[in-house]
């Protein structure tokens, strides 16, 4: 398991290279946060037109917490931080992806542009479902189908590059029957491994659920891997790149398998106590996988009301966060 003791240290890194900014004790006196929550406030101190494009702002504040809380986890500092965080990054993402859907509909660049990313809206997409927010993760996901469906716009065809994402969205879609227009998106030609746990998600063969899970933690770890190549060779040739696994908070974070284990529970299956690939006996992944309950819903959320509020003017339909 070198490559995952890699990967482990290349987290490890990550954190120690963040601690000045992103990582120090206060959330909110992180510059990172503060660099964030002033962009958020000069453009919320002008005239906003019905543009998703704000969205993107409450989007950085969701990765921010949610680095924050894998953080938190990992270093074994404080429990109730984690999920507090974990809460927010949840929080955020469900304003982003539902009003930020219903925006996008009355956005001034037109229906069908898109304003996020497959890979971030899903990652997006995953707090919802491992903080057990069933309600809006099933809201979330109706969105991003009719966007791949050409009936909405947040994420339009998707990336077929993004094989992750894909497997959660296929995924979902099955369990749930949610029709996808084929024809309408570019869905990847070869999805394996991730087509044998779509036709086997509801086994209750404990031994070929701890397989697929072995299976699953192997691609995901290739895909990590896959991640630092192409961010190494995009910085050599000072070039953009948009890998899968988008920030190194992720790599030893497999959502993508969480999702599929917590969607199993929540239907009644059973799942494994204990798996026969490291990656998935992780504190952070028994901590989700223990939880019984909800994680209770962040509110206020600072930014998101006063956004919404402003953009009411322009969008009458747009939904306000409950009280």
């Amino acid at each position: 398991m070198q490559n995952l003791n890699d990967l482990e240290q290349e987290v490890v890194s990550h954190f120690e290279d963040g601690l000045p900014f992103k990582y120090q004790p206060v959330f909110a006196e992180n510059s990172s946060v503060e660099i964030a929550a002033n962009r958020i406030q000069q453009g919320l101190d002008e005239q906003l037109e019905a543009d998703p494009v704000y969205f993107l702002w409450l989007q950085d504040l969701a990765f921010l917490h949610l680095d924050y809380a894998i953080y938190m986890q990992k270093a074994k500092l404080d429990t109730d931080s984690f999920y507090d965080h974990f809460s927010r990054a949840a929080s955020y993402s469900s304003v982003i992806l539902h009003q930020g859907s219903q925006c996008c509909a009355f956005s001034r660049l037109g229906f069908r542009a898109p304003f996020i990313t497959m890979n971030k809206a899903v990652a997006m997409f995953s707090t919802l479902i491992l903080s057990q927010q069933w309600e809006k993760a099933d809201q979330a996901m109706g969105h991003l189908i009719a966007s791949l469906n050409g009936e909405e716009c947040i994420i339009k065809n998707g990336n077929v590059k993004n094989i992750v994402s894909w497997f959660v969205v296929l995924l979902c879609a099955e369990i749930e029957n949610k029709k996808l227009t084929i024809n309408k998106v570019f869905i990847p030609k070869n999805l394996k491994p991730y087509d044998e746990v779509v036709g086997h998600w509801n086994t209750e063969d404990m031994g070929l659920v701890d397989k697929l899970t072995y299976v699953l933690s192997e691609s995901h770890i290739d895909n990590a891997l896959m991640s630092i190549k192409l961010q190494e060779e995009a910085e050599d040739n000072d070039e953009k790149f948009f890998p899968e696994l988008f920030s190194p908070t992720l790599f030893t974070f497999p959502y993508e398998i969480l999702i599929w284990l917590l969607i199993r529970k929540k239907n009644g299956l059973k799942n494994p106590t204990e798996f026969s690939h490291p990656l998935m006996n992780t504190s952070l992944c028994r901590s989700l996988l223990a939880l019984e309950k909800p994680f209770v819903s962040a509110n206020p959320l600072p930014f998101a009301n006063e956004l919404l509020t402003k953009l009411k003017d322009k969008i009458p339909d747009i939904d306000l966060i409950e009280a």
